[in-house]
């Protein structure tokens, strides 16, 4: 299994003069590329020397702004309809990538709202989990996803779905509460590979309290258990470049750790974001570096405790509100309208 890159908001034309770096780490590259223009002229520069290279793409789709940024449950028709025209526009010019990549994201306001205001976001997001239609869209979308992953199939693609990690929590209670609350269908859907983004440093953004790289240890050891699919470590971020706020690392070291706690796990692929950063601290290769680091186990801090207690209460509690919600659905005469996944919490 590859290691990967991200770059996100840099010019086409500054990435491919990193492609020899890349290659040289035998790094894929996900690069982001937006469904919401025409592709460029640079873009098919860039994959034309991307190939020449031997660096592998991670074709990374997005929509605009204004259509969520990330697919997810509330753009996933749209999305379709970008994947097709993206896979179109490979054939006509002759160009190819390895896989395509879903970040399965909340959409963009939702998440800048959870970044800054993480309560009132919290609360948002509840009024809206409690809507039947809510919980509709959510199994409607799971339709549209499936579909993007059989064409892709069709066309000889992988299809990698990036997300949080806190899904891990849904496939160990045997339901999608988490995600049907953020509205990020994941478990439900054969990926070829599930890339959980435990960014250490944007739990560390809005916590008043210090925590190490032993959270990343405890998603990624939990994961091996309770997902069947390939796991790999999205680990970041790398200096404070990003669609949301961001503190992000400075030091090499505190990836390394990650990278290493992530290993002792038994996850031996990873995914630093990003490029972007690395270039905006003036050092990308001592970031990718990292990906030399060893297995070990950190030393776990209280915090960590804290912290983790604090996300498996967050989950019995949700679970717990889903198991009522599905209830009194049937007891008002909506079965037909919504998709019972029988959870189990």
């Amino acid at each position: 299994m590859s290691h990967a890159v991200w770059a996100e908001f840099m010019p086409y034309s500054w990435v491919q003069a990193d492609l020899k770096r890349l290659a040289a780490f035998d790094l894929q590259l996900n690069l982001a590329i937006s469904l919401a223009t025409e592709f460029s002229t640079d873009l098919k520069r860039l994959l034309q020397a991307a190939a020449a290279e031997g660096v592998a793409i991670g074709a990374w789709l997005l929509l605009d702004d204004r259509h969520g940024y990330w697919p997810n449950a509330t753009n996933a028709s749209l999305f379709h309809k970008g994947v097709d025209r993206f896979i179109d526009w490979l054939a006509s010019e002759k160009l190819s990538v390895r896989e395509i990549i879903v970040d399965m994201e909340t959409p963009l306001m939702m998440s800048r709202i959870l970044k800054t205001q993480l309560f009132t976001g919290i609360k948002l997001e509840y009024r809206r989990w409690l809507s039947a239609d809510n919980h509709l869209q959510f199994w409607q979308s799971v339709s549209d996803f499936k579909q993007i992953i059989r064409d892709l199939h069709q066309v000889g693609l992988r299809a990698q779905v990036v997300t949080y990690p806190m899904i891990v929590h849904d496939a160990q209670a045997g339901n999608t509460a988490f995600q049907e609350f953020l509205q990020v269908p994941v478990t439900p859907l054969d990926w070829d590979q599930i890339s959980l983004m435990v960014y250490r440093s944007s739990f560390q953004d809005v916590l008043p309290f210090r925590i190490s790289a032993e959270l990343v240890y405890r998603y990624f050891a939990l994961a091996q258990h309770v997902l069947h699919q390939p796991v790999c470590a999205a680990l970041g971020v790398i200096g404070s470049i990003g669609k949301v706020s961001e503190g992000g690392f400075q030091d090499p070291q505190a990836l390394r750790e990650d990278l290493g706690a992530a290993r002792a796990a038994g996850v031996h692929s990873a995914q630093l974001f990003s490029l972007d950063g690395m270039h905006q601290l003036g050092n990308p290769q001592d970031w990718l570096s990292v990906f030399h680091a060893k297995a070990q186990r950190p030393q776990p801090l209280a915090g960590d405790r804290l912290l983790w207690q604090g996300l498996l209460q967050s989950h019995r509690l949700l679970s717990q509100q889903y198991t009522r919600f599905w209830a009194q659905s049937k007891n008002e005469g909506h079965p037909n309208r919504l998709h019972d996944p029988a959870p189990n919490p």
